[in-house]
């Protein structure tokens, strides 16, 4: 069953095609890279392929603007996680993949206490 659609993003140098959305939202970590202090290199697999994503590592939260989260994945780890094909739409916040349980009437929220992930590239 197919729910979501796909997104090619074109750059000078590659090709990217994101968004199969598979009916499972079980997102396993498999590599952690702390690089910046702002993003984490996160590969989960999911459904038989691995999503090569960065991890917003410097999020503020709700309930206090002044403190920061940090990204919360860690390697073994299994995660619900909500996929958005184009995500400069409202819901998605700038992100491809929301992950975790804090939602506004039933909507995964940005808030800093779910994850914030971009998908930089699919491989099958």
């Amino acid at each position: 069953m197919f729910l979501g659609t796909s997104l090619i993003q074109s750059t000078t140098t590659k090709a990217y095609i994101l968004g199969v959305l598979h009916p499972s939202r079980r997102y396993t970590v498999v590599e952690r890279t702390d690089e910046t202090e702002y993003w984490v290199k996160i590969t989960l697999k999911h459904n038989g392929h691995k999503l090569y994503t960065k991890c917003n590592n410097y999020k503020a939260t709700a309930t206090d603007p002044n403190k920061t989260e940090s990204c919360n994945l860690h390697v073994g780890q299994t995660v619900d996680c909500q996929f958005f094909a184009d995500r400069l739409s409202l819901d998605a916040g700038g992100y491809n993949l929301i992950c975790g349980e804090q939602r506004t009437n039933g909507k995964l929220t940005t808030d800093g206490k779910n994850e914030l992930l971009i998908v930089e590239r699919e491989e099958w």
